[in-house]
């Protein structure tokens, strides 16, 4: 399935809808202070009931901390906190960061052109890429194009590989 999904029936969405409904808890943070904290504790509220073995945090630009501490101290316990419950509890962490800057490469579309995103574009502290097992890079490419009869744009996202601390699982680069 893919495209555009205001081109499908409903009768063509619900078996997709019912997996997603089946395997996907969505935590709205609008009831909670949007802590990592918090969030686990959301998460292992609904474990006895459904079994969780995905978390995505995104993004963690809203998550909230103590301000008496540094976000760099911050991200690093939160890190070494959360891959201590991912381990105990089998559920694989994925958390959203953001790029810290805008690019000077970028064409004001979202297109980062000649170059790949690095460990050092990750919006907050070099923790991130000392201490994350497996860090992916997604650029969003929009490009035009142009043949005899017209002129039209080709809208893809590109997935890489950024650090992989598990070379045989996920090696480095493009898919």
């Amino acid at each position: 399935m893919g495209g555009d999904l205001r081109y499908y029936t409903e009768a063509q969405l619900k078996p997709y809808l019912k997996y997603l409904d089946e395997h996907l808890v969505y935590i709205n943070c609008t009831t909670i202070v949007p802590t990592m904290s918090n969030i686990i504790n959301q998460v292992e509220s609904v474990m006895p009931k459904m079994n969780i073995d995905h978390l995505i945090v995104d993004p963690y630009s809203y998550l909230t901390w103590d301000t008496r501490i540094t976000e760099t101290e911050y991200i690093r316990s939160m890190l070494a906190t959360t891959r201590s419950w991912s381990l105990r509890y089998h559920v694989w962490t994925t958390i959203v960061v953001h790029p810290r800057k805008q690019n000077p490469n970028d064409d004001g579309r979202g297109n980062i052109k000649n170059r790949h995103l690095d460990m050092s574009d990750i919006w907050g502290s070099a923790h991130w890429a000392n201490m994350s097992d497996l860090i992916f890079g997604l650029n969003r490419v929009v490009e035009d194009q142009q043949d005899k009869s017209a002129t039209y744009t080709i809208d893809y996202a590109e997935l890489y590989t950024i650090k992989s601390r598990e070379q045989d699982i996920c090696r480095l680069g493009t898919t």
